[in-house]
């Protein structure tokens, strides 16, 4: 029997296992407002970018022998990456033998073993979502190395009935897991609702049909999770209308994720930054990172240590302070204005791209030293209504704000 808070049973049927937390199923949807939480706003920059060239898509990430691991999603190598903690160079490369990369979105841990999530599922067609679990100790020394004894967990979702293609229009895609105790906890991807969905399974070898044990209005697109080392709180990394955020869950009881009291954090600043995953490096600070987007690939950091408390006073030590506008609305029409408080820099570039990351306008100008305020004004009466993104850069530094042109 596992050692969940919850009753939890698995049944043998057929060679596939059935694994369910019964009792914690439909928890949020008793308590409209747990399931809501409380949101602020953070600022954030990078600690490390741009990542190495060999990690551009890094979708999975944990620190782990005094070193940040990360691995590529789809179609890239089958390889995890140690990257140094103060530079983010590149250290080890750890190869596993005779497996694919279909579709690599997650990496976790527990005490003795790495855990790679290959279940990337945008279109919501595949029957071979796995996990590899290896050993820490099979893990040859040495900078480029080889990983041949591993385990191989495979799963499918028994609520999943309708396997045609559905691109990001369906609830069965997930890039989010941890490892606690004997098991393994998934956090689903859904593009359909945007919740995400817990299911739970054996951390060992089998083939396994997952029932859901419970589940949140995520409120986008959960691509990443972590655990603190004293389990006692949850992290999910994830990004919605091409904005990054995160929720935090404190005070933790066992593997009673979601009814803990939980925050979520938006982060303005990252706009058009695909974040990937998240791990933490001490009980009060996280690290997250994002794939090549509108940011370099990059890994983020962020202090926690106020967001639990009850009265949630906010945030201290996370304001960037590189690039500053103010007076930017979400919704323009005819024209967009905005003030340039500081840059880091005197020189700037102001753009507007569409979503596809198209150049819609470009000027380049020079904040004098002495002007407190510089007044921008960019005419947007011919360009057609949708998302569009604003984008500041000066010296090595860049600000991406979403404005939304209506007319």
């Amino acid at each position: 029997m596992m050692s969940f808070r919850f009753l939890c049973f698995y049944t043998l049927l057929y060679s596939t296992t059935f694994f369910s937390l019964s009792a914690m199923a439909q928890q949020d949807a008793a308590n409209p407002e747990l399931s809501a939480g409380a949101v602020v706003t953070a600022q954030v920059s990078a600690a490390i970018s741009p990542l190495p060239a060999e990690v551009r898509e890094s979708s999975g990430l944990i620190f782990f022998d005094g070193m940040y691991w990360t691995l590529n999603d789809s179609g890239n190598l089958p390889c995890l990456y140690a990257l140094d903690v103060d530079d983010g160079h590149l250290l080890r490369t750890v190869c596993m033998e005779g497996v694919p990369n279909i579709d690599w979105e997650e990496l976790t841990q527990d005490e003795e073993h790495l855990y790679i999530g290959d279940f990337g599922n945008n279109r919501g067609t595949r029957k071979d979502l796995r996990i590899y679990k290896i050993n820490k100790k099979d893990i040859p020394a040495g900078e480029n190395v080889t990983v041949s004894r591993f385990d191989t967990i495979m799963f499918s979702y028994a609520n999943q009935e309708d396997f045609d293609k559905r691109t990001h229009q369906h609830n069965f895609d997930c890039e989010a897991m941890l490892a606690l105790n004997d098991s393994l906890f998934l956090f689903t991807k859904n593009w359909e609702d945007q919740r995400t969905v817990l299911y739970a399974m054996p951390a060992r070898a089998g083939n396994y049909r997952l029932q859901p044990c419970g589940g949140f209005d995520a409120g986008g697109l959960i691509t990443g999770a972590a655990l603190s080392h004293d389990h006692q709180k949850l992290a999910l990394i994830g990004y919605v209308d091409f904005e990054s955020f995160a929720w935090i869950f404190g005070g933790v009881q066992g593997s009673d994720f979601l009814s803990a009291p939980r925050v979520r954090i938006n982060f303005p600043d990252l706009v058009f930054v695909q974040t990937e995953a998240i791990c933490f490096v001490a009980p009060d600070s996280v690290v997250f990172s994002c794939e090549e987007s509108a940011e370099f690939p990059s890994i983020f950091g962020l202090n926690i240590d106020k967001l639990m408390a009850d009265s949630l006073p906010g945030i201290s030590g996370l304001k960037s302070g590189e690039i500053i506008i103010t007076g930017t609305p979400s919704v323009v029409s005819r024209k967009l204005r905005f003030d340039i408080l500081l840059l880091p820099q005197p020189e700037f570039t102001v753009e507007l791209r569409s979503t596809r990351w198209k150049k819609i306008f470009e000027t380049t100008d020079v904040k004098e030293n002495d002007a407190r305020k510089l007044p921008m004004t960019i005419k947007t009466k011919d360009v057609e209504p949708g998302i569009y993104f604003l984008r500041i850069l000066s010296g090595d530094h860049h600000l991406v704000k979403k404005i939304i042109i209506q007319h």
